[in-house]
């Protein structure tokens, strides 16, 4: 059995027409994921959970990397031993 194309439940956030926005309302709401939710149900006028907007935003948006690398860290460098 072949399952065919057009099965299962269509997406409610689309790549294509909703990122940009997302992206926007997330900027404007950097802490609060549920006011940009909240924005974003108000213009789609579609209802979803906030754990939908955090996996759409998770696959769509690339990490950026905010803080310092392991090797800055003073903890980092290696022990020394007294003998």
């Amino acid at each position: 059995m072949k399952t065919r194309q057009g099965r299962g439940r269509r997406p409610i956030l689309q790549a294509q027409t909703d990122l940009e926005a997302v992206r926007r309302a997330v900027q404007k709401n950097r802490q609060r994921v549920s006011l940009a939710k909240a924005e974003r149900e108000q213009e789609l006028g579609k209802e979803f959970s906030q754990l939908t907007l955090r996996r759409f935003l998770k696959k769509r948006l690339p990490l950026q990397a905010t803080a310092t690398p392991p090797e800055a860290h003073a903890s980092s460098r290696p022990l020394r031993v007294q003998a």
